[in-house]
């Protein structure tokens, strides 16, 4: 008995000659059994490799062996026991559990994520492609896999299927290209959708060219952006016809928009004052009062309506209300009533609301105002639609408590205002009206018993890292299953990193070879295992 016996069983070798070589196995692993299979291939007179069991260790833990043996005869033939070997595989069955674990958790997350993962060769036949297809395209893996082509170029829209076959030939042919595209293709139903394909990387495999890549349906977003433009058709009528001034100066004063209801109160057509150098001159004469103005058109733009009294063609005064507001792009539109028949009260009366409307309107996230027990008092266009409602009103009734995915943070929350009075810049996971789980960026602050603050969705932002991590979790996995040797070293050629193959190739495990210099890991007797293994 080998002294290494200890070291891999914990018994001394005169405390193992006391025990039968079933005693050890593990109580869970069917012992009975495995001694009948044992002594079954005693009774062949045999020799017998890589007998997988599990043992338990003196301390209690359990120890995987592999043991191969030879059997012993006597001058007569009988059978007078075996002698043979104990390896000791604990870490590589450690390993396997390890790598199930991790198969499972990746094959949960290709079912759920809302994207299709997909593999592909240079030709265009899917490989791969994760069950979440059928969802998004009507059609499943196996249908994919069985029709090839025909379930994707014969089936995109004819206006797009010439740019993605372009696009995707390049893929493969130019060195470093992004592929990421957009195109209509017809589902299962018959229904035109609109996909976001874009490829992780490609590689080679067999002499065969691979590129794996994500499926996302945009069809909603390509349909929020025909109603953007639809809106912007709806702006451009509004903008000719509607009720009230509506004009907008670049920062030297040229005129940029000037409406009908500026044409119809002030004298001039577009024409004329787009034409004029300084037309801010002909209707604020007073050189003091046109720097004033030129300043709030260009520059300093005041949200809030303000009382003005500009000249129109014939020489009268108008009185105007008017207000400015910067659009993201720099350019500040100009908004205007004229008061010239009304009172001051009523003036006073349309710059409150319009203050209010500026607000609520121009806001880019999403503001509220609850009290401490979750009862709104305010909420915006903006939150309402980031949380699934149709608008503000109907948010205000279901309340905030709905919204959190756990009550006891809001609990948490409440707790931290009252002592500290805010909370800037935090991060937290919340529930929409509809069900949906979207993380949030907030910041509130408590003012006497009302609590106000403002919410920003950074859903896609999440996304966006939980794609990262599952891309690379799936590139590991390729590299860990492939029957490639390859090893990550730096510059000094350490190794940092080796897939299975390499450990089985140099009968090294992982903590062994890393610090190693990689030709070093080689030795001779390496050398031989592998020219044998390519030899089978």
């Amino acid at each position: 008995m080998s002294p290494v016996v200890e070291k891999v069983l914990g018994y001394k070798p005169e405390e193992m000659l006391q025990k039968h070589f079933y005693d050890l196995l593990y109580p869970d692993d069917h012992k009975e059994k495995l001694k009948r299979e044992a002594f079954e291939m005693f009774a062949r007179k045999k020799p017998f490799r890589e007998f997988i069991n599990r043992n338990v260790h003196k301390n209690g833990k359990e120890v995987w062996l592999s043991t191969s043996g030879v059997p012993m005869l006597d001058e007569t033939g009988e059978l007078v026991g075996y002698r043979g070997t104990d390896r000791d595989i604990t870490e590589r069955k450690e390993g396997e559990k390890k790598l199930k674990k991790s198969e499972e958790k990746y094959r949960t997350v290709l079912e759920n994520i809302p994207d299709a993962i997909w593999t592909t060769d240079n030709k265009g036949n899917t490989v791969f492609i994760s069950p979440k297809i059928k969802e998004i395209y009507g059609y499943s893996p196996e249908e994919i896999y069985e029709q090839g082509e025909k379930l994707w170029f014969e089936r995109i829209h004819p206006d797009d299927v010439e740019n993605v076959k372009h696009v995707f030939g390049s893929l493969f042919d130019t060195p470093n290209f992004r592929y990421d595209i957009e195109y209509r293709i017809r589902n299962k139903e018959g229904e035109w959708i609109w996909l976001n394909d874009r490829s992780i990387a490609t590689y080679k495999k067999g002499g065969v060219s691979y590129a794996d890549g994500i499926l996302t349906d945009v069809t909603a977003r390509k349909k929020a952006e025909a109603f953007s433009k639809k809106n912007e058709s709806r702006f451009n009528t509004i903008y000719e016809n509607a009720p009230f001034l509506i004009d907008a100066f670049d920062e030297n004063g040229k005129c940029l928009m000037w409406n009908k209801e500026c044409e119809k109160l002030f004298g001039w057509t577009a024409e004329e004052i787009f034409s004029h150098e300084k037309p801010l001159m002909l209707l604020y004469p007073d050189p003091k009062v046109q720097s004033q103005v030129i300043e709030t058109v260009t520059s300093k733009p005041e949200r809030v309506f303000r009382e003005w009294k500009p000249k129109k063609k014939d020489g009268s005064e108008a009185t105007c209300l008017w207000a400015n507001f910067k659009l993201p792009d720099g350019l500040i539109i100009n908004l205007g009533y004229d008061i010239t028949e009304q009172n001051q009260a009523e003036a006073n009366l349309i710059k409150s609301e319009t203050r209010y409307s500026d607000l609520v309107n121009n806001s880019l996230v999403g503001v509220f105002e609850t009290t401490q027990d979750g009862e709104f008092t305010f909420v915006n266009d903006a939150l309402a639609r980031m949380f699934d409602f149709y608008s503000p009103e109907q948010m205000m009734v279901v309340g905030e408590l709905p919204l959190w995915e756990n009550s006891g943070q809001r609990e948490e929350l409440v707790a931290k205002l009252q002592f500290h009075g805010s909370a800037r810049n935090f991060e937290m996971k919340t529930v929409t009206h509809t069900g949906r789980i979207i993380h949030v960026l907030m910041s509130v602050e408590l003012n006497a018993d009302i609590i106000s603050g403002m919410v920003m969705d950074i859903s896609d932002r999440k996304k966006a890292e939980e794609k990262l991590r599952s891309s690379e979790r799936q590139m590991s996995l390729v590299l860990d299953n492939t029957n490639e040797i390859i090893a990550y070293h730096d510059l000094g050629h350490i190794i940092q990193w080796a897939n299975k193959a390499y450990l089985k190739a140099t009968g090294l495990s992982l903590s062994e070879l890393k610090g190693q210099i990689c030709y070093q890991s080689w030795g001779l007797d390496r050398l031989v295992k592998i020219a044998r293994l390519q030899k089978r």
